[in-house]
Formats: structure tokens, C-alpha cells, sequence
């Protein structure tokens, strides 16, 4: 059965009774991760990612996650990776080296309660400085096939992919965007034209479920350029992957990262209606 506690409310809960969400309902919960608060032109990759997992599940998940963090002095605004990891503003605590402990058994309690109540993750990856390499000669942008609504609609038919393969019906899930980001109504527009879906617009420091979103997207961000190195060349790891991020891996994903190469063949592809740009004289 759904929580019925009217003591333990939050945005989560109110999405679920607004929009009559059964119990058994498949709810995606998605969130982007890029530097400079989104702004593309300024760094190398943007990262989409996060969760599927039932509604009763996501009405189990976000008392836990929500007492956890509570229990650990967080602020009401909950868990922000992008903040948390690097020790910034009120999680300036967490960084110092007497802390780490702490840290440690926190991050593998979180790491616990999204393997438990997730049914699968998701997550997509656009090298910008490639797409804006092939956007200059192919018509990316105005096929509102910006990085963030491409990453979007990539998890959108990875998600119906999972759901026709497990058995659940992809046309039940319902996809809940962190709305944060300058490209929004790009991806309401593009989603609408392939799928006839509507995404569903929410705040991460509300809906607690897509702080775990959050954590993961963070996680691939770090993960995405160490990725593009060892396609590249033949030499080994710089570095081990985090330990932050091994503990999310329980929950299997095959992220899509698109390259110059992927992009290109998206655009070369006469299905994707994707035209050439005229040559300037």
C-alpha cells in the first residue's frame, strides 16, 4: 500500500495525489548535471540520469532518505551532489578530513535506499564541444536536438526499451524532470513530437527522489571524461572510479554517451529528418 501518513507530506506525495497515480505506476525521476549552473558553452560535457522505480516504492524511499539525512544535520533542502561532494556552503563540514567517516557511512546508507527501492537507473552523456562541432553543419538545433533535450528523449527510449523488455507498460511511466535548466521547454516540445508524452516539471529540493537522481547524474559527470579518454587512447585509468559512485552501481545502467561520431550518424541517419546546413558564401 501508498504511505497514507498525513504527517509525512513533501512534493513527492503531492505529484502522487494530483495526478492520481496508482500505487503500481512505473515513475521515472530525472535530473542534468553540467558546470556553470548549465551553461553548456562553458564546459565539456551535460549529463542526464536517474531512476525508475514505483510509486509505493518512491512513497517508501522518500521517508527514509528524507529521516537519513535529517538524522545527519542536513538542511531542509536535502542532498545536493553538486554542492556535497566538493564541501560547498552548508556542507562545508563534510570535507573536512575528521568527517570522512561520517561521510563514508552516510553516502552507503543513501547508496542502500536507492538500491532498495529503484527498479533500474538510466543516464546519457553529450560531448558539447562535439555537438556544437556537428551543429554547425547540421540543423541539431532546430530540430530542438539541443544536448539536454537529446539527453532527455535518449532516456525517454531507453526507459520504454527496459519496460518492453521487463514486462511493465511504457505507456504507464510518467518522467519527472528537475525543471532547473534553460532548455526545458526545448525538451517539452521534443518529447511531445516523438512520444506524445508530457514531462512533468518538479523541484529537486521537494521531491526527494530526485536528489538521488541527482547524485547519479553527478556521479557520470565525473565518470563521462575519464570514459572518453580510454576510448581514445590505449592507455590505462588515471584514476580508480570513485567509491561514491561503485555504491550506486548495484542498480545496472548502460549510459549513452554521444560523440562526434555517434552525432554524426544520428544526423547522416535519412529517418531523423535531420538537414544539412547551407554552405555560406
Amino acid at each position: 500500500m501508498c504511505l497514507e501518513n498525513e504527517h509525512i507530506y513533501d512534493g513527492f506525495e503531492h505529484l502522487h495525489r494530483a495526478l492520481f497515480w496508482e500505487c503500481d505506476q512505473p515513475i521515472v525521476m530525472l535530473t542534468f548535471y553540467a558546470d556553470d549552473s548549465g551553461k553548456e558553452h562553458q564546459h565539456e560535457y551535460i549529463v542526464v540520469a536517474g531512476y525508475i522505480g514505483l510509486v509505493a516504492q518512491w512513497d517508501r524511499f522518500t521517508p527514509d532518505w528524507r529521516l537519513r539525512l535529517a538524522q545527519a544535520g542536513f538542511p531542509k533542502s536535502g542532498f545536493h551532489a553538486r554542492k556535497f561532494f566538493p564541501g560547498s556552503g552548508e556542507f562545508a563540514e563534510w570535507a573536512k578530513p575528521e568527517n570522512t567517516g561520517a561521510r563514508n557511512i552516510l553516502l552507503n546508507d543513501l547508496a542502500k535506499m536507492i538500491n532498495r527501492y529503484a527498479l533500474h537507473s538510466f543516464a546519457c552523456a553529450v560531448h558539447v564541444p562535439a555537438w556544437q562541432t556537428v551543429n554547425a553543419e547540421y540543423c541539431l538545433a532546430e530540430r530542438l536536438l539541443r544536448p539536454y533535450p537529446l539527453c532527455g528523449r535518449t532516456i525517454v527510449k531507453q526507459v520504454r526499451d527496459w519496460c518492453q523488455a521487463t514486462g511493465h507498460d511504457p505507456g504507464a511511466v510518467r518522467y519527472v524532470f528537475d525543471q532547473d535548466f534553460d532548455d526545458w521547454g526545448m525538451l517539452i516540445d521534443r518529447l511531445k513530437l516523438d512520444y506524445a508524452i508530457a514531462p512533468i516539471p518538479a523541484d529537486r529540493r521537494d521531491v526527494r527522489p530526485l536528489q538521488a537522481a541527482d547524485w547519479l547524474a553527478y556521479e557520470g559527470f565525473r565518470e563521462t571524461p575519464e570514459s572518453e579518454a580510454l576510448l581514445l587512447s590505449d592507455r590505462d585509468r588515471t584514476r580508480d572510479p570513485r567509491a561514491s559512485l561503485l555504491a550506486l552501481l548495484r542498480l545496472p545502467a548502460d549510459p549513452k554517451i554521444y560523440r562526434e561520431g555517434d552525432l554524426r550518424r544520428m544526423c547522416e541517419d535519412p529517418n531523423a529528418k535531420i538537414s544539412k546546413r547551407l554552405a555560406s558564401n
